[in-house]
């Protein structure tokens, strides 16, 4: 051994050994470590790729903008968002995902994807559910062992990720993930929109700020002193200003009429789970940038 030979810790040869445990005596990797043996270290390949990683590879696949303008950027920061939200850690789906859904359209997501598994060299079975596994932890759990040896399911962001495929045999899956890259991406710029609009508010208003205050301001509950007037005003939800100028309390051009109406059922989808489709994406995406 090398310690026993007298050599320094720094230069001591050292060798990295990779395997499946499905190369090795079953339940050595566990015993190495229980054993803490100074000169063997036990490492588990276990949630390497992060969202970052996933994110690079997409980025790096995705085909260059036919323009540059504000809206192609928006559509390419939601349609990689989706990638890689859809993809995981599965970097090799995720990138020839990223260069062959073109159109960036949720309608054409769910074929393309399934084309892109179908293409590629070893296309994974999707493993079964492992009922009962909720945290993925520092290593597989022994019942996910077989399908994260097949590359079938992995630990993503602290969260357990089964290969895209297992998401095509269920129907509502890849939508929940299109979903949540969506909210990712937009929540935050219907945010701002809504900040923006209420000067428009204020402009249009056909009642006193107090009126709008009481009528259409966030809700307190009772014995909770009431917000000021103009943070109020400036706290309305997007279904308040429409609320508002369905009974005549604000007088909106069809223009803003027009914005307010996207913005709100775009939140609102949202908020209820539903991803945005291709046209309601595109409306917003439009008001967004205007």
């Amino acid at each position: 051994m090398p310690k026993e030979a007298g050599l320094p810790p720094d230069r001591r040869p050292r060798a990295l050994v990779v395997a499946s445990t499905e190369d090795l005596p079953t339940g050595l990797p566990d015993r190495l470590a229980r054993e803490e043996i100074e000169e063997i270290a036990v490492h588990w390949w276990w949630g390497a790729t992060s969202r970052l990683d996933t994110a690079t590879v997409v980025a790096l696949a995705r085909p260059l903008p036919a323009s540059a303008t504000e809206r192609r950027h928006l559509h390419e920061a939601v349609a990689q968002a989706t990638i890689t939200e859809v993809c995981g850690p599965f970097l090799d789906v995720a990138a020839a995902l990223a260069s062959r859904w073109h159109d960036g359209r949720p309608e054409t997501l769910t074929p393309t994807l399934r084309g892109v598994i179908a293409d590629l060299p070893a296309a994974a079975v999707p493993p079964q559910r492992a009922e009962g596994i909720r945290h993925p932890g520092r290593r597989p759990d022994e019942r996910l062992l077989a399908a994260w040896n097949a590359g079938t399911v992995d630990s993503w962001d602290g969260t357990l990720r089964r290969h895209p495929g297992y998401d095509l045999t269920h129907e509502q899956a890849v939508a929940a993930r299109v979903w949540l890259a969506q909210n990712q991406v937009l929540l935050p710029l219907l945010e701002d929109a809504r900040d923006q609009f209420t000067a428009t508010v204020r402009l249009r208003a056909r009642v006193p700020p107090t009126r709008l205050a009481q009528d259409y301001g966030p809700r307190r509950g009772p014995g909770t002193a009431p917000e000021p007037v103009d943070s109020a005003v400036a706290m309305m939800e997007l279904g308040a200003m429409w609320s508002a100028h369905c009974d005549g309390a604000i007088a909106l051009t069809p223009a803003e009429r027009r914005r307010l109406r996207t913005l709100r059922e775009a939140r609102n989808l949202l908020a209820h789970r539903v991803p945005l489709d291709g046209s309601r994406l595109q409306l917003l995406v439009e008001e967004l940038c205007r």
